[in-house]
């Protein structure tokens, strides 16, 4: 199954965040909705093909992927300037050392990382009430000549104030008046993402019911 493929079929999976909406829906079961305050809309999946949905991850490092983010979006792409990708001020020099080519196993590699992908924080180390956090993956990355593209796919919203209040915990760059959250860039992080967010107790539900652990690179 290509990124492509995988990014279709599992959009009617995920979640958006709780608000008035009006539309209307028609498809295979002649659903139709004219207005709901909150709605949650779960795709069905045979077992079989919930199980070929199932992605493998690794916990030993994690993406943040900051940038232009639209609320609630579920998967998209985020372009980011040669200097921003795997940013040496907020990634080890020994990760980057590692991944810097791009190359086809840099990348496959890559795609096993949980992912936080979300927009820059409203204001100096916070982020607005409406703002949150996408945890999920990275789907494909493609590297052009003074970029690279980065697509996404998200499970799990989190409001952003509660990661800009986890700086330590995932090795995020901040202070009182600063956080990672705050400029756009690409980078990577040797922590267990849902571990750390699980502690808390924030919810990665969706991610967890949709991926599976993989070993680690030996």
């Amino acid at each position: 199954m290509t990124s492509q493929d995988l990014a279709k079929a599992v959009a009617g999976a995920l979640v958006t965040p709780d608000q008035p909406s009006s539309w209307e829906q028609r498809g295979d079961n002649n659903l139709q909705v004219g207005h709901a305050d909150a709605l949650h809309v779960y795709q069905q999946f045979a077992a079989t093909q919930r199980e070929s949905l199932i992605c493998p991850v690794r916990d030993d490092c994690f993406h943040v992927l900051v940038g232009n983010v639209p609320t609630g979006q579920q998967q998209g792409t985020l372009t980011f300037t040669l200097s921003q990708i795997l940013d040496l001020s907020s990634t080890s020099r020994e990760l980057f050392e590692r991944y810097r080519k791009l190359d086809a196993d840099s990348v496959d590699e890559l795609k096993l990382f949980p992912a936080i992908i979300a927009s820059e924080n409203q204001d100096y180390g916070r982020a607005s009430a409406t703002q949150f956090a996408g945890v999920g993956i990275i789907t494909d990355i493609r590297l052009l000549r003074s970029s690279a593209c980065v697509d996404y796919l998200v499970w799990d919203l989190i409001g952003q104030n509660s990661i800009n209040g986890l700086c330590d915990e995932l090795d995020l760059r901040g202070n009182k008046v600063y956080t990672e959250l705050d400029e756009t860039h690409w980078a990577l992080k040797e922590r267990d993402l849902v571990g750390v967010l699980q502690s808390v107790g924030l919810p990665v539900d969706k991610f967890v019911a949709n991926t599976q652990k993989v070993g680690h690179r030996g």
